[in-house]
């Protein structure tokens, strides 16, 4: 019944989203012909690893990268790796094919290497979440399993029979089954459960903390938010995408909108 009366609400929502708060985003800049392998945001930097593991920082507030490029390959060659920043000194990069984690330091050079096959007998996933500068968290979706690494010590923190997704907002665990959604602290303590809306236009996303279902449209994104506490919202942005994203990210006070080989960069008014 409780899950009956939620997907009700969540569809009346859905019908009456003009009643939505409305958050406009105008246009930063668009990036070209980047060849991207991943982007990362954090602060007010943008980070990107284009082909070659060549990692290019942008400074949002300035507009430029007049840093220097940094040369990832000098830690792998990988063509398939994740970058993730902890704070000016720390960063990790994950390296999906050969399943080890990298710690860089400021200069992006490899300070510490751990070989996750030494301590998981996992088919890892291709994303990964930090809680801490000494714990990372990774997925294998297909046999329902959460790892934390901490310190080089592994533990399987949560286990299931297999999942769709996983999110890490606030430093809890929205795991993604058929029918729910799954929550759990960051060491593995179920907490709650709530429905999950089955349907293929929406995507989930966390924005400001918290969980939401999201579309978007032309220039207008709409969330839906997954609690009762939280009110739905509607992004305006200031122009229509020339195309169907590939995908789109919001931190922070930044949506970037991925068109694979352009990256649209949009600011919170």
């Amino acid at each position: 019944m409780r899950k009956l009366v939620f997907i009700l609400l969540l569809l009346f929502t859905i019908s009456y989203s003009d009643q939505a708060k409305i958050i406009p985003y105008q246009l930063l800049t668009s990036l070209d012909n980047l060849k991207l392998i991943d982007f990362e945001i954090s602060e007010n930097k943008l980070y990107l690893i284009t082909k070659n593991n060549l990692l290019k920082i942008y400074d949002l507030k300035k507009l430029s990268n007049k840093q220097p490029l940094f040369d990832l390959s000098n830690t792998t060659t990988s063509p398939l790796i994740k970058l993730k920043i902890v704070d000016d000194f720390n960063a990790y990069l994950y390296d999906y094919i050969r399943q080890k984690i990298y710690i860089l330091d400021e200069y992006f050079e490899k300070k510490e290497e751990y070989s996750l096959k030494e301590f998981l007998d996992a088919k890892l996933d291709k994303d990964f979440f930090v809680l801490d500068h000494n714990s990372v968290a990774f997925t294998d979706k297909n046999n329902g399993d959460v790892f934390l690494l901490t310190n080089a010590l592994a533990t399987k923190i949560i286990d299931l029979d297999s999942f769709k997704n996983c999110f890490l907002i606030n430093k809890k665990f929205y795991i993604l089954m058929d029918d729910e959604i799954k929550i759990y602290s960051s060491e593995g303590i179920f907490l709650d459960q709530i429905p999950q809306l089955k349907t293929e236009n929406l995507k989930l996303l966390s924005y400001q903390n918290n969980l939401y279902y999201a579309k978007l449209e032309e220039n207008l994104l709409n969330l839906f938010s997954l609690t009762k506490d939280k009110e739905n919202l509607q992004i305006l942005l200031t122009q229509n995408n020339p195309q169907e994203p590939f995908d789109y990210l919001i931190k922070n006070d930044f949506i970037i909108v991925n068109l694979k080989n352009k990256l649209i960069i949009y600011k919170k008014k």
